[in-house]
């Protein structure tokens, strides 16, 4: 809920005599400064967050620029202190001192990206030729305890991107040429990253209610969404279809796979929705119908020479459209039960004047 939405629900109460002007004028001074204080803090929060990616960028470059005029102890040396001294950093900062301050978020993210070039730094000091994929499953396993020591939302994000890409790899590596079953490459790809992305949301809503991990936990259900959006998407191209079914630029049995595979895309989209409407996630929401445009105005473009196909596509998305908003009229009331059962119950401390059937939310 937006905050001109909380405004105008605050004067509807004033206005019914709920609560008086003086209670209304604090709650909306209190829903400002929150407001103002969540938007500084996201601002922050995203500048800090890209500064430290292309700072731990520049320092890989600076030091791969000069790397032939080091010796070997003092390369051995920068690959051990570059991930160490940034993480220790962090820790003094965040566990040590107890600062919430957003160096040390700065610094945790910058030694996390410095644990990749470290590993690739000491392979070639000692002329490792273990491979890219080894790099990203060492990554991931040393990126991993710090999610645990820091629990914050970026570290789950960073190794659960990590483990993706060595699996990613790891399967190139298994097939060995790109094109050398095209077929089987496919179907290997796609279902791994669809297992992939339910073993984030799985784990996601597991520990959704979580008062330490519950900010991860979103953290890995919006990398699902957005993982299954973008494997699912690619697979209603023609071009995928004709992979799968090994089909012929004549042939026709690619267009049961491609029909079904579409709705599943439509389905998923639904799904999604479903689940960010019933869990207020006002910005998922956005994202779905931006997907849901986006692909209905690809598919026109792409599918229009043969209409028949194009017809029948949107036909059973129209209807899936359809039944998914009607699904969602049909169980408002009990979606807005599910959200008032989830609200927390508005404490007051001594001293505080306690006020009477309200019961407001951080909202964005």
């Amino acid at each position: 809920m937006k905050q001109a939405d909380v405004e105008r629900m605050i004067e509807k109460w004033t206005e019914g005599g709920v609560i008086n002007a003086e209670q209304a004028h604090l709650m909306l001074h209190d829903l400002k400064t929150t407001t103002s204080e969540q938007s500084g803090k996201k601002l922050v929060t995203i500048l800090s967050l890209v500064g430290a990616a292309v700072l731990t960028a520049g320092v890989l470059l600076v030091i791969a620029s000069n790397w032939s005029f080091l010796g070997k102890p003092v390369q051995l040396l920068l690959a051990v202190l570059l991930p160490v001294v940034p993480l220790s950093i962090a820790y003094y900062i965040a566990e040590v001192r107890q600062s919430t301050s957003i160096l040390s978020r700065v610094a945790n993210i910058f030694g996390i990206g410095l644990i990749g070039g470290a590993l690739s730094l000491i392979g070639q000091i000692y002329n490792l030729e273990s491979g890219y994929q080894t790099l990203m499953l060492l990554w991931f396993v040393l990126s991993l305890p710090f999610v645990f020591v820091y629990k914050r939302p970026e570290n789950f994000g960073v190794s659960a991107i990590l483990a993706g890409l060595a699996i990613f790899t790891w399967i190139l590596k298994f097939f060995g040429s790109w094109w050398s079953d095209a077929q089987s490459l496919t179907i290997t790809l796609t279902v791994v990253l669809l297992v992939y992305c339910l073993a984030l949301y799985v784990i996601g809503v597991s520990l959704r209610n979580s008062a330490v991990w519950g900010s991860g936990a979103r953290v890995l259900r919006l990398l699902s969404a957005s993982v299954g959006t973008v494997t699912l998407f690619i697979t209603t191209f023609e071009f995928y279809a004709r992979v799968v079914t090994d089909s012929g630029y004549r042939d026709a049995g690619w267009i049961p796979l491609s029909i079904i595979l579409n709705v599943l895309f439509i389905s998923f989209l639904v799904f999604v929705l479903i689940q960010a409407v019933k869990h207020q996630e006002e910005r998922l929401v956005y994202s779905v119908v931006r997907m849901m445009f986006i692909y209905l105005l690809v598919k026109y473009f792409t599918l229009f020479s043969t209409m028949l196909d194009t017809g029948i596509l949107f036909i059973l998305g129209g209807i899936l459209f359809i039944a998914g908003a009607w699904l969602l009229e049909k169980n408002k009331h009990h979606l807005l039960m599910l959200v008032k059962a989830d609200e927390r119950p508005v404490t007051s401390t001594p001293g505080e004047p306690q006020l009477e059937n309200t019961n407001l939310k951080d909202h964005e």
